[in-house]
């Protein structure tokens, strides 16, 4: 039993970000077949994974529905991995992206505070240096 790869992906990819299809294969009995052993092979070794498939790139002239095709009018199968943790990955690298955004706003925050009282500082240090000036003048005068 052999599955028969395309030499490139059957789909054009016209949607944006990631996909849980893997890749589109031929439509073909031996295909079905081979998924089918595989999935058996997969039960007998106990993983957790295992394969699945849509039908999909309709043949000329027929359609879909919201992405689905009948078998006899599919020219490819989409592959998909059941029991992969995509989702899982996905949402750590979300919530570490919103974490990572949220201490760069704060450090964003600190660092204006930070240049406010460093400005205050220098406004105060100039008053004070135009005082002490005032002083030595009037010093003088006196």
């Amino acid at each position: 039993m052999k599955i028969t790869l395309p030499k490139k992906n059957m789909t054009k990819k016209n949607y944006s970000g990631l996909t849980r299809q893997v890749c589109v294969i031929p439509n073909s009995d031996e295909n079905r077949k081979a998924i089918k052993h595989l999935n058996s092979l997969a039960k007998e070794q106990h993983s957790e994974y295992r394969f699945s498939f849509r039908y999909r790139c309709p043949k000329e002239g027929s359609y879909g529905r919201g992405g689905e095709v009948a078998k006899d009018n599919a020219d490819g199968l989409g592959l998909y991995v059941q029991g992969a943790s995509y989702s899982e990955a996905k949402e750590e690298i979300d919530k570490l992206n919103a974490r990572y955004w949220l201490l760069q706003q704060d450090l964003n925050d600190e660092k204006e505070k930070n240049n406010k009282l460093w400005n205050r500082y220098l406004s105060l240090k100039q008053l004070i240096r135009e005082k002490e000036a005032i002083n030595k003048k009037i010093n003088e005068v006196l």
